[in-house]
C-alpha cells in the first residue's frame, strides 16, 4: 500500500511542477500587478499573511 501513496505523491508533484512551469509568466505577471496595485479586496480579507 505504502508503494500507492509513493506513487501518487511523486505524481502529484510532478503536476504541481508542470503546473508552475506552464503558468510561470502568469504567476509573475499577478504578482507584479499585486505590486504595484495591492492585494483585491484586501480591506475584507479574514487571513492576513504579512
Amino acid at each position: 500500500m505504502s508503494e500507492w501513496k509513493g506513487a501518487a505523491e511523486t505524481v502529484r508533484k510532478e503536476k504541481a511542477e508542470a503546473w508552475a512551469r506552464e503558468d510561470a509568466d502568469a504567476i509573475a505577471e499577478r504578482r507584479t500587478w499585486i505590486e504595484a496595485h495591492g492585494t483585491p479586496l484586501a480591506d475584507i480579507q479574514v487571513l492576513k499573511v504579512d
